[in-house]
């Protein structure tokens, strides 16, 4: 908490805003948003920031209208496509799959953007939900090591497998 009430004296209004954020102040968090967006119009972030401060104090409402304006300044925002379809999630909105789908389908999105993306696709997906996209590690290779030991081996229930897992 000493970090964040240091960071209250920042001449940057986005930073005091952040900072007051997390100390649990929404009021002054508020406030000093509003301050950014004046200052900073044409900063899509600070936008989306500021909506996603409103979807932490159950004001989806104004939440949506701040994501909104960022993907006038920013149509590619990847973060606030997330934020808008979260919100029309709450809605049960089918928009919300098209900025769902935009971002997990941009290579170029932010990591983190598309992990939420994923998990807000998962959350209201109608079938189970498997990413096999990961360019590291094969997510599905479990279940193609256990379609191959049924082939070979019969039921699952009565086989006998060794794991191994070596880094």
């Amino acid at each position: 908490a000493t970090c964040y009430r240091a960071l209250l004296g920042s001449a940057q209004p986005q930073i005091r805003a952040e900072a007051a954020w997390a100390l649990g102040d929404f009021r002054s968090a508020n406030d000093w948003f509003g301050q950014a967006a004046r200052a900073r119009d044409a900063d899509a972030m600070v936008r989306v920031r500021w909506g996603e401060l409103f979807i932490d104090t159950h004001q989806d409402d104004e939440a949506f209208k701040l994501f909104q304006e960022a993907l006038q300044r920013d149509a590619g925002n990847a973060w606030a496509r997330v934020g808008a379809a979260s919100v029309l999630i709450g809605r049960y909105s089918k928009e919300a799959s098209g900025h769902l789908d935009a971002v997990l389908k941009n290579d170029q999105a932010p990591a983190g953007a598309r992990l939420r993306a994923l998990l807000l696709a998962a959350q209201v997906a109608r079938i189970p939900l498997i990413n096999a996209s990961c360019p590291v590690e094969h997510p599905c290779q479990a279940f193609a090591d256990a379609m191959t030991t049924i082939e070979k081996k019969g039921p699952l229930q009565k086989a006998k497998v060794a794991f191994l897992c070596g880094w």
